[in-house]
């Protein structure tokens, strides 16, 4: 995988994460403003705690892409400066 896909896939796991975040938040407020009882799900779980749980992992695996990204680049610059 080329330096530029790792930096665009880092992007694109930040950019889920985040949105997972926004759904997860959403999720939160309306389970606190509502009471609703619907968003408990048949195996006891709230949906809540499941969309949060979904935004770990992709802020984990945001921070994976991002260090494979970063080490690339590091590789790449240290590369350059041994030749000269």
């Amino acid at each position: 995988m080329s330096l530029k896909d790792k930096w665009k896939e880092t992007g694109k796991n930040t950019g889920r994460a985040f949105a997972n975040f926004g759904k997860a938040l959403g999720k939160t407020m309306k389970v606190a403003f509502t009471d609703d009882e619907n968003m408990i799900e048949a195996n006891g779980h709230r949906e809540t705690a499941n969309a949060w749980r979904e935004t770990g992992k992709a802020f984990g695996q945001a921070g994976k892409s991002l260090g494979k990204a970063a080490e690339g680049t590091v590789d790449k610059v240290c590369g350059e400066e041994e030749k000269e």
